[in-house]
């Protein structure tokens, strides 16, 4: 368990708790750690929804929450992050749409949401994030509509990316 007194570390610059056995919620007291540039924790048994009071940790800049038992939807809360470089919260039960605004992660390199519930549509503006890195975009192994969107760029590293994982184009048929 992550003490909720952790809130009160105000100079904290990073955070890593990964492989710890940890359990019980992540809480919402880690989004008063302003100086906090890295949380790690992954591989733990950490459960619940991800706090929305994480967006407010404006100079992070690598989130990684994979391989644990978090549920709910994505906070929109997240896309406050504009300086965060790495986003992973693969391996764990996040459902729902994956909020719009995700292209204001100007920084963003790699992002990984393999292996959850999501649904819906890949975002559009997805196909606009010049930063990111294609070996490190994971999207697979959810309920996404596989179909990408009409509007999605349809050349660089995210598109070939996406194609590689299973997804394709809007106007290809596959009736036959």
């Amino acid at each position: 368990m992550i003490p909720s007194q952790i809130g009160s570390l105000v100079k904290l610059k990073e955070l890593f708790l990964g492989r710890n056995g940890l359990s019980g919620e992540i809480p919402p007291q880690l989004g008063l750690l302003s100086h906090l540039e890295i949380l790690h924790l992954p591989r733990n048994n950490l459960s619940g929804n991800i706090p929305p009071e994480l967006g407010k940790l404006s100079n992070l800049t690598i989130l990684s929450l994979e391989d644990n038992n978090l549920t709910g939807p994505l906070p929109v809360q997240l896309w406050n992050l504009t300086r965060l470089e790495s986003l992973h919260v693969n391996m764990n039960s996040l459902s729902g749409e994956i909020p719009p605004g995700i292209s204001r992660l100007v920084n963003l390199m790699t992002v990984s949401f393999d292996s959850n519930l999501f649904t819906g549509k890949v975002p559009v503006e997805l196909g606009s994030m010049e930063k990111l890195r294609w070996p490190l975009l994971q999207w697979q192994a959810n309920r996404f509509d596989q179909v990408l969107p009409s509007g999605m760029r349809r050349e660089g590293r995210v598109w070939i990316a996406l194609i590689r994982q299973g997804f394709r184009p809007d106007d290809v048929d596959d009736s036959e």
